[in-house]
This record gives C-alpha cells, sequence and structure tokens, in this order.
C-alpha cells in the first residue's frame, strides 16, 4: 500500500470489531452499594451483549446489556462506530442500555475501550468483590483480542511511518499529516487497549484465584 494511497477512509474499519468478550457471570443480589466514583481502585474486564437490534434506514436501535467483572461500583467505557458511551454499574454486574445509529447495530462495531472499579465504601477491600471468570471465556478473550492486534497494529504502525515520510518531504502535505494524526488519535488506544485486555487475560488464565477452572 502506497503512502499517498493510505488515508483514514482506507482503514477506517479498524476499529469496527466485535464485542471483547460475550456475556458471563450473572447479575447477583447484594447489597445497594456507596460508590464513590471519584476513587478509583482498579481495572476490571467489561463486555457488551447485544439482546435485539432492528429499525431501517436512517434510524437504527439495539438493546444490550454492558457486563463488568466487578460486581458493583464500575463504569463501562465502549464505542458504538467511533461515538464514545460510558455505562455506570452501582448495584451489579450488568446493566442494560439502549443504542442508537443510523447504521445497522451489530457486534462488528460494538468496541469495549476500558471497565473501571471505583470504591464501595459497604466494603472497604472493593477489588476483592470481583468474581472468578471462567477459563473458557478468558481464552475466547485472548483469541479475539490478540487476533484484533495482529489484524490492525499494522496499519498504526504503517500511519507512522507514512505520517513521519510526509514530514521529512521537500514540500510537505499538511493535509494528509493531520489525517494520519486524527487516524493515530482514535484508533491507536484501541489497538492498545486490546493488547492490554489479552495480556490481563493471559494472566488471569494462569492464576487459579482469577480464573474458575470448573
Amino acid at each position: 500500500m502506497s503512502r499517498r494511497h493510505f488515508t483514514v477512509e482506507a482503514v477506517v474499519s479498524i476499529g469496527f470489531l466485535g464485542v471483547v468478550l460475550a456475556a458471563f457471570l450473572p447479575s447477583e443480589v447484594i447489597a445497594a452499594a456507596q460508590c464513590n466514583f471519584d476513587k478509583p481502585v482498579g481495572s476490571c474486564t467489561g463486555s457488551i451483549s447485544i439482546e435485539s437490534s432492528g429499525g431501517s434506514k436512517p434510524s437504527y436501535s439495539a438493546e444490550i446489556t454492558v457486563h463488568s467483572s466487578a460486581n458493583a461500583c464500575s463504569k463501562v467505557e465502549y464505542y458504538l462506530d467511533s461515538t464514545p458511551n460510558t455505562t455506570i454499574l452501582r448495584n451489579s454486574n450488568a446493566e442494560p442500555e439502549s443504542l442508537f445509529s443510523t447504521k445497522p447495530i451489530s457486534k462488528k462495531n460494538i468496541k469495549v475501550k476500558k471497565c473501571t472499579e471505583y470504591e464501595d465504601k459497604n466494603n472497604s477491600n472493593s477489588s476483592g468483590s470481583k468474581s472468578c471468570m471462567p477459563a473458557g471465556l478468558l481464552k475466547e478473550v485472548v483469541a479475539r483480542e490478540a487476533g484484533y492486534v495482529r489484524e490492525n497494529k499494522w496499519k498504526i504502525d504503517l500511519a507512522r511511518k507514512n505520517r513521519l515520510e510526509e514530514l521529512q518531504a521537500k514540500k510537505v502535505n499538511s493535509a494528509y499529516v493531520a489525517e494520519m494524526d486524527q487516524f493515530l488519535a482514535q484508533y491507536a488506544p484501541l489497538v492498545e487497549e486490546s493488547e492490554r485486555l489479552a495480556n490481563k487475560a493471559k494472566k488471569c488464565l494462569a492464576d487459579p484465584s482469577c480464573s474458575c477452572r470448573t
């Protein structure tokens, strides 16, 4: 692929990978949490399942469930195409949401960015409230996220290379450089997050206290 033909339009599909995880542990009935969303206590694992979807051009919708590996007091950040969304989970590890778009909604255009767990004042050891995760699900995370990195990291590397070559050219195309800057700012963090999630899942698989073997 030549430098001049490497445009955002040519690689924008990098952000349209399916969800990180399938739905896992069911919601639990727990005592009402007193969440302190000003005090993050660690990261968690977020996932999204699509319950139903429909609509017609130009108005589409979907009913989803947002999941967190923390039992309470967490936020899951995710993208619908390039639009950021955040779901707050106060007293459960699953929360229903409705999404709307001008394009059909499927797993292909939803991407989990990150999951953050916050202090529960009713539980001084909030990070200890996490449930273990099924080993099979963790293996799925590794396969999907590592695959996403493998398929798309080269695009990030190529964009950086093309940007540098353009800056070193005798006559710099500032519009092209700006386009590469925009692309890198939007999609490089997604690849980096997928890499982090894959590594985190691998580490959890190796820890008997983190992954459920049954």
